[in-house]
C-alpha cells in the first residue's frame, strides 16, 4: 500500500539468525516492508514462522543480523524513548488482554489514542478489517 503519510517502520532485507555453525537457525529471512503512519496492520502466520521475532525487532529487543530496520527513518537507539511510542499486542489473550473487555473494545481503544483520531465509523472499519484478517468474525 502506498501512502502520502510518513513511513513509521521500514525494514530493508532484514534477517535474524540465532546460534552459529551447525546450530545456526534463521528465524526471519530477507524481509522488507514499510508501515505508514496511522496504518493498522496485523502480522499473521503459522507457528514458528518468525512473527514474534519480527515483533521483537520492531520493539528494539532484537537487532537484525542483516539488513536495515528503521523507526521514523532512524535506527532504534534508546529503548525507553522507543517504548514510549511503540507497543505491541501479543497473541496470548489471557496474558495480555484484560478479560473483562472484548477484543474489539481493546483494539478500538488502541486507535483512540492516535493524535488525529479517526471517526467512530473509520475505527469500526479498521477493527473489522483486522479481525477478518485473522479469521475472527466481527460482532
Amino acid at each position: 500500500m502506498l501512502s502520502d503519510k510518513p513511513v513509521v517502520f521500514s525494514a530493508k532485507r532484514i534477517s535474524k539468525d540465532f546460534g552459529a555453525g551447525k546450530s545456526l537457525k534463521t528465524a526471519v529471512k530477507d524481509v522488507s516492508f514499510d508501515i505508514y503512519d496511522e496504518e493498522f496492520i496485523s502480522i499473521v502466520g503459522g507457528s514458528g514462522c518468525g512473527k514474534s521475532v519480527l515483533a521483537k525487532i520492531m520493539l528494539g529487543l532484537y537487532k537484525p543480523t542483516r539488513g536495515q530496520f528503521l523507526y521514523r527513518d532512524k535506527p532504534i537507539k534508546n529503548l525507553k524513548d522507543h517504548w514510549n511510542e511503540v507497543q505491541s499486542v501479543f497473541q496470548d489473550p489471557f496474558g495480555c488482554f484484560n478479560q473483562f473487555f472484548t477484543i474489539r473494545s481493546q483494539l478500538e481503544d488502541s486507535l483512540n489514542i492516535l493524535k488525529n483520531k479517526p471517526s467512530k465509523e473509520e475505527i469500526r472499519r479498521r477493527v473489522d478489517e483486522g479481525l477478518m484478517a485473522v479469521n475472527v468474525t466481527p460482532a
